[in-house]
């Protein structure tokens, strides 16, 4: 108890107390000086976009452009208070460079200015110069080339056909000092030795490049296509044998051979579809209007995605030879012929007979009579026809056992009573 006392005293007697509380507010005011209110604090504001200053009187007097140097950050370290430093952001510093003196086109590094709050100075900034790229924006189509490389064609049967590509040509844009050295732009397909035995598509990035095949280096360049799609065609070699259908079905080995000339033909296509392919029929013999052995010119027309091969014919020769058959004429009666279509009105045949021609195996000839075909004639397109009328007929066989039919073409005389 007498020690505190002591040191009671000992404080009252040299005034220590205010002196504390004096130190006390001084640190504390110290520390404001330095931390809030100091004209000496350093703040930073970082990635200031820089601003183009000239670039419409550049373009507009010297038709000049710039290339580069829009997308530049500037970090500057600034000295003042920290109550206003504090207060600003990036939107109140412009860091600007001029490009309106500018007279020729070139590679520049132009001084950079700074444009800051009053209140507030420049210490230091991480870009004091920027390089700028300065020509004439030209514009020119280029053609594109496809390379295909490191592929294997799996055998002599298949082939690579004509290489498309979805673009024959690209706009570019951009430093006509660059321009003018683009000669073509590539697209380059690695295959990577992958054996060919079908079709494909694929697609690959558009380059650019100069006489000596070396890429164009496009940072400045604006392509109006970066990638291309490439149809990548394999085909396959085949001979296939042509024929020639019926239309009736009448033809058979016993009733007519047909010779073919040539009798194949080679051509290519993808394998997938010539795959499927077994013969190539070239026409459709209609057997009631060959009445006698006959020879014909016919065009070889392909299935479509099929070509034929160089060197090969464009038209067949077709030779129809008839086995076994006879021709005759029967006339028949107006028994034997049939209206129908008439809807109850009354009509009246105005021939006697009608003659019609058939072919046939000889043996059917020989027994058949005229009552033996049916003739059919059906009105109903004449309701509003007065006066004579030529309906098709059509012709039928009753009782009949083995191949004949009728060759031409066969029209009724009536009339509406």
């Amino acid at each position: 108890m007498k020690k505190q006392n002591n040191f009671i005293g000992f404080i009252k007697r040299f005034h220590l107390l205010p002196k504390l509380v004096c130190l006390l507010f001084a640190f504390i005011f110290w520390i404001y000086v330095m931390e809030v209110d100091s004209p000496d604090y350093e703040g930073e504001f970082q990635d200031i976009p820089l601003t183009i200053v000239g670039t419409t009187q550049l373009e507009n007097e010297q038709n000049l452009s710039v290339f580069s140097g829009h997308d530049t950050l500037v970090d500057i370290k600034v000295k003042g208070q920290k109550t206003v430093i504090s207060k600003y952001s990036v939107d109140d510093i412009t860091v600007r460079v001029d490009v309106s003196d500018i007279k020729e086109s070139g590679m520049y590094s132009l001084e950079l200015f700074f444009e800051l709050p009053s209140d507030v100075s420049l210490i230091s900034s991480s870009v004091s110069e920027v390089n700028m790229f300065i020509d004439k924006r030209t514009s020119a189509n280029i053609d594109v080339e496809v390379n295909l490389r490191s592929y294997k064609i799996s055998s002599a049967e298949y082939a690579l056909g004509d290489i498309v590509c979805d673009t024959d040509t690209i706009m570019v844009t951009g430093p006509s000092s660059i321009i003018d050295d683009i000669d073509h732009a590539l697209v380059d397909i690695d295959l990577k030795d992958a054996h060919l035995t079908e079709s494909l598509s694929t697609s690959g990035e558009i380059v650019l490049k100069n006489q000596n095949s070396g890429n164009i280096d496009s940072k400045f360049v604006k392509l109006s296509k970066t990638t291309a799609q490439v149809q990548i065609p394999v085909f396959v070699y085949k001979e296939i044998p042509l024929s020639v259908q019926t239309k009736y079905g009448f033809y058979t080995d016993k009733t007519a051979s047909i010779t073919i000339e040539p009798a194949t033909v080679k051509v290519k296509g993808d394998p997938n579809v010539l795959e499927s392919i077994d013969t190539i029929n070239i026409t459709t013999l209609n057997e009631k209007t060959i009445k006698e052995n006959t020879d014909l010119i016919v065009d070889i027309s392909l299935p479509s995605d099929v070509v034929s091969v160089q060197g090969q014919p464009a038209t067949a020769s077709v030779s129809v030879e008839l086995k076994g058959l006879e021709r005759k004429t029967f006339f028949v009666k107006s028994k034997n012929i049939e209206i129908i279509g008439a809807d109850g009105k009354k009509v009246q045949i105005l021939d006697d007979s009608l003659a019609v021609t058939v072919l046939g195996e000889k043996s059917v000839i020989s027994a058949m009579k005229s009552d033996d075909i049916i003739v059919t004639a059906d009105i109903s397109d004449f309701k509003n026809t007065t006066g004579v009328m030529y309906p098709n007929a059509e012709i039928s066989f009753e009782g009949i056992d083995g191949v004949v039919y009728e060759l031409g073409n066969y029209n009724i005389r009536v009339q509406y009573k």
